[in-house]
């Protein structure tokens, strides 16, 4: 079994070839030297003779080559609404080759991102994807204010109560 994962951070933005390095590491790191697929081998050599970066293309077609030696594969872009725009077509078109070989693929973002709606709105992608819904409980909405007001805050319950009304299942995980 091969699991990779990605968390994305708009402080360290990641581009498509940060992400497909991280992920070709994080495959090739659980097999043994003599199991790495030849693609790789031809790689290192020829970007170390000539002191040229691997494409895209070449870390896509390793990364595809390491999956093929295990059982299970898949991959994990955790907060994929905090990569850069500019970067983020690139992500969507590697995770869609990354899914038709048979890589389970797993994204987390915020509703707000279109292009990542648009992407499971695609008839192609729909058909074997699915979107779970996840909204921040009203309980705990209030548990965590209520932990994070003061006690003797004038309309501390008023408050509790119009925020976690109103929340709609959005959590705001630090209040000062």
């Amino acid at each position: 079994m091969a699991l990779g994962y990605v968390y994305f951070d708009y402080k360290y933005p990641q581009t498509v070839l940060e992400v497909l390095k991280a992920l070709l590491k994080q495959y090739a790191c659980r097999l043994e030297l003599e199991e790495l697929p030849e693609e790789l081998r031809k790689l290192y050599e020829t970007c170390s003779l000539s002191g040229l970066s691997p494409s895209s293309e070449q870390l896509l077609d390793c990364l595809l080559a390491v999956s093929e030696k295990f059982s299970f594969r898949a991959i994990v872009l955790d907060a994929l609404d905090e990569c850069k725009k500019d970067d983020l077509a690139d992500i969507l078109k590697v995770v869609r080759q990354l899914s038709q070989h048979s890589i389970k693929v797993y994204l987390t973002s915020r509703p707000h991102l279109s292009s990542v709606s648009e992407f499971f709105d695609d008839k192609r992608v729909a058909a074997f994807s699915s979107v779970i819904e996840v909204l921040a409980d009203p309980t705990d909405v209030k548990r965590h204010l209520e932990e994070k007001i003061h006690p003797k805050q004038r309309l501390r319950a008023e408050i509790i109560e119009t925020v976690a009304a109103n929340a709609k299942g959005v959590y705001v995980p630090q209040l000062n």
